[in-house]
């Protein structure tokens, strides 16, 4: 089991009644993973994170569930490898001191979620509302 699973908190058998929302948390945490464990930022990562979705495709609830899991993996202090680590320091900056400001203002936790996102996947930023959209 990935160290995400239990900061995410998901359960070890699919449910029968519930395959949606198994799907939707299975991908959220399948690409948690993807995103905490990668060494570059890149094409390959990119296709990656892509593969996990290709049957369903980005929609709201799986971005929502990735931006929810990021952000308790974080509270947990979840073991990053190097892209994730880079993006979290960018987004960190933002948001200010990562160790004090978060025990005052727990927010903080998510906007540096939100920053992460931007700079990994851009595409769930988009889906949750915050991209340029053209219509």
């Amino acid at each position: 089991m990935h160290p995400l699973n239990a900061i995410y908190d998901l359960p070890s058998a699919p449910h029968e009644k519930e395959p949606y929302l198994q799907t939707t948390q299975s991908q959220a945490a399948d690409i948690l993973s993807i995103l905490y464990d990668a060494d570059t930022n890149d094409e390959l990562l990119f296709q990656h994170l892509q593969d996990v979705v290709r049957e369903t495709g980005w929609y709201e609830s799986i971005a929502a569930s990735v931006l929810n899991g990021l952000e308790n993996a974080l509270k947990a202090g979840a073991p990053m490898g190097q892209v994730m680590k880079d993006a979290y320091e960018k987004a960190a900056q933002v948001v200010g001191d990562v160790w004090e400001y978060p025990k005052e203002h727990p927010v903080s936790f998510a906007i540096t979620a939100l920053g992460i996102l931007v700079i990994l996947a851009p595409w769930a930023i988009e889906v949750l509302g915050f991209g340029a959209r053209s219509y």
